[in-house]
């Protein structure tokens, strides 16, 4: 699980999925307003951000050119199955025990 989440999922997570930010809330009688900013990506946060170095920059754009959100998504599910596939018991484990019901009483 530490590799899916270390490789494929933090990809996917920060070069391709975008999210919101709060910029503010603003209490108007008993209700909260939320202003959050544009939809943008993590990896698209920093290369708008005047704090990060321009090395810093050519390099996420350049690993953004190489990646394929559709090749992440395909290695995250066949990892995922391949977890599923070792954390669910086989019959084998399972030994059922014949133990007679006792009567409910209302």
């Amino acid at each position: 699980m530490n590799n899916l989440y270390t490789t494929e999922w933090r990809l996917l997570l920060n070069f391709f999925l975008p999210s919101v930010k709060l910029q503010g809330k603003e209490r108007v009688g008993s209700k909260t307003i939320k202003k959050h900013d544009a939809p943008q990506t993590p990896v698209q946060r920093l290369l708008t951000s005047e704090q990060t170095p321009p090395r810093v920059k050519r390099q996420l754009q350049q690993q953004l050119t190489t990646l394929n959100p559709f090749f992440l998504q395909h290695q995250i599910s066949m990892k995922i199955k391949k977890i599923l596939r070792y954390a669910t018991p086989t019959q084998s484990h399972f030994q059922p025990r014949n133990q007679p019901v006792s009567p409910t009483t209302a």
